[in-house]
């Protein structure tokens, strides 16, 4: 690790010259071994020649998508439009599957990215860990995700399937359809049920929560709920959740300070309102939804990022 560490240091360098070139770099990390790849398709290469358990640092820049197959990690400069740093974003553009075997000893591991395509599970993927990344659609092809993780990111359609089991801390999921299940705490949830008016399976604390129908949809007497708050068209969701922590708001803009409750723009960020923020706590004793709780949403990534490449006048892409 601190080989790699050493190596990112390295790589955080600006050019003095203004005809410096900015360079699309993945850096593959195999034991002690680091190679260089370059350009659009560098994700691509870069995961062809990873095997499990390998580190792959992107650039920030747009990469062509590969299909992921390997329980790698990667770690992109950042996916925030909305922070101070958000002109850094790495993306990952068109769309991939991941279909990664159960290796026991490793998993993958995705954090700073922006995707803008579709995302389908193949296979059974246990025990990923989404962190920090804004992903547009998640869905299933006959796959199944297990004991995945999302932890501050942003996405907006998430299809689960029947025998799903995710977790969210601190996150934004807008339409969740299906009847996996997940356990959200301090998030926010655009629920879309996709059969009879039930929502099944969810375990949702410090939650803000409404659904993109006017139908009567509610929390089924498989689901739970604590200190969460429902708003908008989702007038009835606590109708059989026996606990009395949970409060219904009709007017959104009560609660939030630009959201409009359902579409989010990549600049959101789902601030509460100052008299919402005092008014509406979760367990705790903070805020609901993604900006209170042990864990508050905050797009600064956990591991050191390459924000930007660059290659002197007279200078060309080698590996290392």
């Amino acid at each position: 690790m601190k080989k790699i560490l050493l190596y990112l240091v390295l790589c955080l360098w600006t050019a003095p010259s203004a005809f410096a070139q900015k360079l699309l770099l993945a850096i593959l990390h195999h034991d002690s071994n680091v190679t260089n790849y370059y350009g659009t398709h560098a994700l691509q290469q870069a995961h062809e020649a990873a095997v499990d358990g390998d580190v792959i640092n992107l650039t920030s820049g747009t990469f062509q998508a590969v299909d992921l197959t390997k329980a790698v990690t990667l770690l992109g400069a950042g996916m925030d439009v909305s922070s101070a740093e958000g002109e850094e974003l790495t993306i990952i553009t068109g769309n991939f599957n991941i279909n990664v075997p159960d290796t026991l000893s490793h998993r993958l591991m995705i954090e700073g990215i922006y995707h803008d395509g579709i995302i389908t599970v193949d296979g059974s993927l246990y025990d990923a860990i989404f962190l920090k990344s804004r992903f547009n659609r998640i869905e299933n092809n006959d796959g199944m995700m297990l004991d995945c993780s999302f932890l501050h990111c942003k996405i907006g359609n998430l299809c689960l399937g029947t025998y799903d089991t995710i977790a969210g801390i601190s996150s934004f999921f807008g339409c969740m359809r299906g009847e996996g299940s997940a356990t959200l705490r301090n998030c926010i949830v655009v629920f879309e049920p996709l059969d009879y008016f039930l929502i099944c399976g969810k375990v949702l604390t410090n939650c803000l929560i409404t659904v993109k129908t006017t139908d009567p949809v509610y929390l089924a007497s498989s689901s739970s709920a604590c200190n969460c708050v429902s708003y908008g068209k989702a007038t009835r969701m606590f109708k059989h959740i026996s606990n009395n922590t949970n409060t219904f708001v009709e007017d959104v803009a009560t609660l939030f300070k630009t959201f409009d409750g359902e579409n989010f723009t990549d600049s959101e960020t789902f601030e509460l309102t100052e008299e919402a923020q005092k008014k509406y706590l979760g367990e705790d004793g903070t805020q609901v939804g993604m900006h209170g709780g042990r864990r508050p949403y905050d797009p600064i990534l956990h591991t050191p990022r390459i924000i930007s490449a660059t290659l002197e006048p007279n200078q060309s892409p080698t590996e290392n």
